[in-house]
């Protein structure tokens, strides 16, 4: 598999939010038995730190009186066990009442790799989303992270962030200034021949992968897409509408994440080929992260041969 900068974004996010936890007393960091998301909270600021052990549907409940009584929670433990055991909780707790609880999964998608099913996120994104005043962002690398993460602490309403674990790739340089607005999509790379829609780990494959498409010849755009949603429609058609070929890539079932948001957004509208790169619809297998990249088509050299192999048929 290639090789790419790499930095957790778990232990971005451990960092930055003991950083905004110093800053602001109102927030408050909750894992469910995991000690690495918050672990610097957790020996820093030891009194706004809950534990509430293997319960996250009540991790949910807890979050959600804190912020009833003013406070900010930040929960974590694994993207799609926190997200399945406790969705009723998220739904009708904190997003029906449109709280300020800020949702942490880690392990997106299947980052967990030898951990396997059990361990892997691939429908995190398709629930979350569809649970009204629910915001969900899946950052491109713990730069990013660091940026959503600081964004989150006075926006309005729920928000669900998914991120990596382990060596997760890079792509933003360190110390990279740009500004993170949530629902605004960032342009790594432009091109209109394909316009590749990306969202975590993988825009750093996807950006890749235009690299070597430009060897033929081929302009290849790359746009972060790092909010699912809200999504920035009026920027995303103009985006569509310009594009010979598009393609959206994720490390999520095909079914219901940004592949799916997009084609809802460029129905009717946009008419030109769309493909959707992700985990076809079944339970994802047990290999090595990498692995599993190659055998679903996320990495950098399954994207460029797909793309040539698109290409030729329109």
């Amino acid at each position: 598999m290639l090789q790419m900068r790499t930095k957790s974004m778990r232990d971005a996010c451990s960092e930055v939010i003991c950083e905004i936890g110093r800053e602001n007393t109102r927030i408050i960091a909750m894992q469910a038995d995991q000690d690495k998301t918050f672990q610097l909270f957790k020996k820093n600021i030891p009194q706004r730190y809950i534990d509430p052990g293997i319960a996250e549907a009540n991790m949910i409940g807890i979050a959600a009186g804190l912020a009833l009584s003013g406070k900010i929670p930040y929960v974590t433990t694994i993207a799609g066990i926190l997200t399945m055991r406790a969705c009723e909780q998220i739904r009708d707790d904190v997003c029906y009442n449109k709280l300020p609880v800020r949702i942490v999964g880690h392990g997106a998608g299947i980052s967990y790799g030898t951990l396997g099913t059990t361990h892997h996120a691939i429908e995190d994104l398709a629930m979350m989303r569809s649970i009204p005043n629910m915001t969900v962002i899946a950052p491109a690398d713990a730069i990013e992270t660091i940026k959503a993460i600081k964004t989150s602490v006075d926006y309005p309403g729920p928000i669900y962030i998914r991120i990596g674990t382990g060596e997760d790739p890079l792509v933003y340089e360190e110390g990279d200034s740009s500004r993170f607005q949530i629902g605004k999509p960032v342009v790594l790379r432009e091109g209109d021949d394909v316009r590749i829609f990306g969202a975590g780990s993988c825009l750093a494959y996807a950006l890749a992968a235009a690299e070597e498409l430009q060897a033929d010849g081929m302009e290849v755009g790359v746009t972060n897409v790092h909010t699912i949603k809200p999504l920035d429609e009026e920027f995303l058609l103009e985006q569509g509408t310009r594009a010979r070929l598009i393609i959206s890539v994720e490390e999520h079932n095909r079914l219901g994440g940004l592949g799916s948001a997009l084609a809802e957004v460029f129905v009717g509208k946009v008419y030109c080929p769309m493909r959707v790169l992700g985990i076809p619809d079944v339970f994802s297998e047990v290999a090595d992260r990498e692995d599993l990249y190659t055998r679903y088509n996320l990495d950098a050299s399954s994207i460029v041969r797909i793309v040539r192999e698109f290409s030729r048929t329109v």
